[in-house]
């Protein structure tokens, strides 16, 4: 089973480690290599066992177990606050995989890089007027530096991971039939585009509605407890 996928990841581009006969396996790694074996296609070398097969009705879903005592260390630490932006890849790569790894970096790297909004918020609110132009520059340099980083990293961790190129292994999905033309499963995706743009036109109508109470509750409204209003009307849009 571990030969046919290293077979499959060599043949993808992936890197792949030296092959020994004591090759030691990480937890993730195992629990990967056995839910592949249990759920891939017989043409790609697995059973077939999966809850979207219709040869399998009765099973409802796959779930791995869990090393409860990792669990409990590993949500131990997230309590305190000092390491909620670090998170030790070395030690959540192992017994939860790539993916999992992934997550964790980037909401580490996500919440240490929050708190430069915060502080433009604190100054702004302090210093600059309402609805201030130079407040949503700023931000919006924050977010493209932010993205811009992050893919720069991202790279990183896919050469430290070796999972550059990863998207490359595509397996066939249980339910697939043979036999569906090209046009079909077009005709498939372009059914969706009108629900996509009613429910835009949906949510812009939404949100400029928010705007407009918003500006006529702080500027235009005049009455008796107005700055009651304006309080529990933004603690209510927000």
């Amino acid at each position: 089973m571990q030969i046919f996928f290293r077979q499959s990841d060599f043949l993808s581009g992936l890197p792949i480690p030296p092959s020994t006969p004591t090759l030691h396996l990480p937890p993730a790694d195992r629990i990967r290599l056995i839910h592949s074996y249990v759920s891939s296609t017989p043409a790609d070398g697995g059973l077939g066992i999966s809850s979207d097969a219709p040869n399998w009705d009765c099973v409802e879903s796959i779930f791995p177990l869990h090393d409860r005592h990792f669990n409990e260390l590993w949500t131990r630490t997230w309590r305190n606050l000092r390491s909620i932006a670090s998170v030790q890849l070395e030690k959540i790569r192992p017994q939860f995989g790539d993916a999992v790894a992934y997550y964790f970096a980037f909401l580490a790297s996500y919440t240490k890089f929050l708190s430069v909004p915060a502080l433009l918020g604190i100054i702004a609110h302090f210093v600059l007027p309402p609805y201030s132009p130079i407040y949503s520059i700023l931000l919006c340099i924050w977010s493209i530096v932010f993205v811009e980083w992050w893919r720069v990293r991202e790279r990183r961790l896919g050469l430290l991971f070796g999972t550059r190129g990863s998207f490359k292994v595509e397996k066939r999905r249980p339910q697939y039939k043979d036999g569906m033309s090209w046009w079909a499963r077009e005709l498939r995706i372009l059914a969706s585009v009108p629900i996509i743009l009613v429910w835009a036109a949906v949510l812009s109508t939404i949100i400029t509605a928010i705007f407009v109470f918003e500006a006529f509750i702080t500027k235009l409204y005049q009455g008796p407890g107005k700055h009651i209003v304006v309080w529990s009307s933004l603690s209510i849009m927000s």
